[in-house]
């Protein structure tokens, strides 16, 4: 008796294989299309949640105007045709921070603070180049996050002070929001973990930096450590500082940015909740002009997001004095 004639088993394991690299290739399309994380916050996300830190903000509520069309491409900054004009200083250095204070009226509030896709895209719209002029439209980043918030503020204060036409061709591009990792490019600088505004600060020598409190004025860019952790386990905020004021018996730092959970707005910390600061003074906005010639990676400001530093060693980096 003849029975039944078998299948051939390999067709079976053929099969089977198909199916998981199928399976294998879903995956690899869904990974890759994820949100990417804003750097600054890159190693807050998986870290455990930041204690309250005895924020209170005050803002007026705004209608969003802003747009979401889409990030553009993540690639390298790209250089323009045109040259870079010379600039020369400004005369006093105390007009940068009485710039800075006097733009922060004019600046979105409230909106909420966040650190996801849709806020960079955002962020990206407002920061743009058209008729080979930098173009800064902060209503268009309705909720940002700190570093955002600070950025948007120092672009508009270097166009203030800055003749006219000045950030253009291979400097506005040098200026542009494009992703770039932490440590890569201006922004990449500021954004960074760690003393990414110092870095940048130091490295164009744009003004000093500092830690003292005794020290600091109305209008001078700062970075807030929260907990004393530098790098991949910081907790950290970018504000614009405006001075200390008692509350109840109790120091208090008055700070402008974006935060959470309010937005855009000021805010009073506790001094005591602050680890330590640091403080970049605009004192040379002309030098921004050297920008498109930064180093294309301040490699100390990328291995924050999977290393750990020191107040120590952050202060020596950036150049604090």
């Amino acid at each position: 008796m003849v029975g039944k004639k078998a299948r051939p088993w390999t067709l079976g394991v053929g099969l089977a294989a198909l199916l998981a690299l199928a399976f294998v290739a879903v995956v690899t399309v869904l990974l890759l299309r994820e949100p990417r994380k804003p750097p600054e916050f890159a190693g807050v996300f998986d870290a455990q949640p930041l204690p309250d830190p005895g924020v209170e903000q005050r803002h007026d509520a705004t209608e969003p105007e802003s747009r979401d069309e889409g990030a553009p491409s993540l690639a390298a900054i790209p250089a323009a045709a045109q040259p870079t004009p010379s600039v020369p200083p400004i005369a006093s250095a105390n007009e940068a921070n009485r710039r800075i204070v006097s733009i922060l009226p004019s600046m979105p509030s409230g909106g909420g603070s966040e650190a996801d896709a849709k806020s960079m895209r955002a962020l990206e719209e407002a920061i743009q180049i058209r008729e080979n002029q930098l173009e800064i439209k902060p209503a268009a980043a309705q909720t940002t996050y700190s570093s955002g918030a600070t950025y948007l503020v120092f672009l508009q204060v270097l166009k203030a002070l800055l003749p006219p036409g000045t950030l253009s061709g291979p400097l506005a591009e040098a200026l542009m929001v494009k992703g770039q990792p932490d440590g890569v490019g201006v922004w990449g600088r500021w954004n960074a973990n760690g003393p990414g505004i110092a870095c940048l600060f130091d490295e164009l020598q744009l003004g000093p930096n500092f830690t003292s409190f005794e020290d600091a004025q109305a209008g001078d860019f700062m970075k807030a450590f929260l907990a004393d952790a530098v790098g991949r386990r910081e907790h950290s905020l970018s504000m614009i500082y405006l001075g200390r004021e008692q509350q109840n018996g109790m120091e208090m730092v008055r700070v402008w940015s974006s935060i959470k959970p309010s937005g855009y707005g000021e805010a009073v910390i506790p001094r005591a909740r602050i680890s330590f600061a640091i403080f970049s003074r605009l004192e040379k906005p002309a030098n921004i002009a050297q920008a498109p010639e930064l180093a294309f990676k301040n490699h100390y400001l990328a291995s924050l997001l999977t290393t750990d530093s020191s107040k120590e060693e952050a202060m020596a980096k950036s150049g604090v004095r």
